[in-house]
């Protein structure tokens, strides 16, 4: 068999073996011990991050003399930090 058959079974071995040994209680504890109004901030935050990251992308790539919108652009920055 090729290598690349058998990648995506270790992947899955490796992701079931993280999701076993997991406290979910304790995640369960420490989420609820957040105060909302940090996670409230956090989330204000984070959009002028992307904004800025955004920016510097379009100064590449127009150095690159790739011409991509601003709005196309933050949408596949928002798909890489999902990934």
């Amino acid at each position: 068999m090729k290598i690349k058959k058998i990648l995506p079974i270790f992947g899955i071995i490796i992701l079931v073996y993280i999701i076993s040994s997991l406290n979910f209680n304790k995640i369960y504890l420490i989420f609820s011990q957040i105060r909302l109004e940090y996670t409230f901030f956090s989330l204000f935050a984070i959009f002028p991050i992307l904004f800025v990251t955004n920016i510097q992308w379009q100064i590449l790539l127009k150095k690159q003399k790739i011409n991509v919108s601003f709005l196309y652009s933050f949408k596949n920055i928002f798909i890489g930090y999902f990934y």
